[in-house]
């Protein structure tokens, strides 16, 4: 028997969807889904953020991590070479915290540190390499030195021991080690040579006596 297409005013196609004519889709449970999930995510990446930006190493902790990279330094040689990503890992610091200590962004540790606990550094112990510092009430050793003056010098360090491996071997790879961490460039503009010839004026005037016999036929 022929299906009415036309019954109850509906379209030529209709019979063929089932169910769907009847109830229809309700999208609004899945959008509101959707949106509570998005909503999840941001707020969690929110935390993360927070935490990571509140990580903040404090003055106490620069001596622990001096010690480590020194320890570190000492375990290298021309067959174990120092690196940057070397002395970030054994100090403990991920990139984010060693790349801020180099540029300065914990420098006000210090003066926080001295100014809570109202140190007066003229009076500071100094250690063998001259560096002041305290032993707190936890028998802490306190360096009074900003974390920049001490991570860069450690890289001088690196940057010396690549001179020195450079200058002993001079291969490629130590040449990119300059130009790539210690921002080494060579010079690219030609070198020129002054080949001024000065005379005297005796010498001058025999010299143009020469070229005039010697356009003489």
């Amino acid at each position: 028997m022929a299906i009415n297409q036309y019954k109850d005013g509906k379209g030529v196609n209709d019979h063929k969807k089932g169910n769907r004519t009847k109830t229809g889709r309700n999208p609004k449970p899945a959008i509101q889904i959707n949106k509570q999930i998005g909503e999840d995510i941001a707020h969690y990446k929110e935390i993360a953020e927070n935490v990571r930006k509140s990580r903040k190493w404090k003055q106490e902790d620069l001596s622990g991590v001096y010690e480590k990279i020194k320890k570190y330094i000492d375990t290298t040689d021309d067959e174990e070479p120092l690196t940057v990503s070397g002395m970030m890992f054994h100090s403990g610091m991920n990139k984010d915290c060693w790349y801020s200590a180099v540029n300065g962004d914990y420098d006000y540790r210090l003066y926080e540190y001295i100014e809570t606990h109202n140190i007066d550094i003229n009076t500071a112990s100094i250690d063998d390499e001259g560096i002041p510092y305290i032993i707190d009430n936890d028998n802490v050793k306190v360096m009074l030195i900003c974390w920049r003056d001490v991570l860069q010098k450690a890289l001088l360090y690196k940057e010396h021991m690549d001179e020195r491996r450079l200058l002993k071997k001079g291969r490629v790879a130590d040449i990119f080690n300059m130009k790539a961490i210690h921002g080494w460039q060579e010079e690219q503009a030609p070198h020129t040579v002054n080949q001024t010839l000065i005379i005297g004026e005796s010498d001058a005037r025999k010299a143009i006596e020469a070229l005039e016999k010697a356009r003489l036929p």
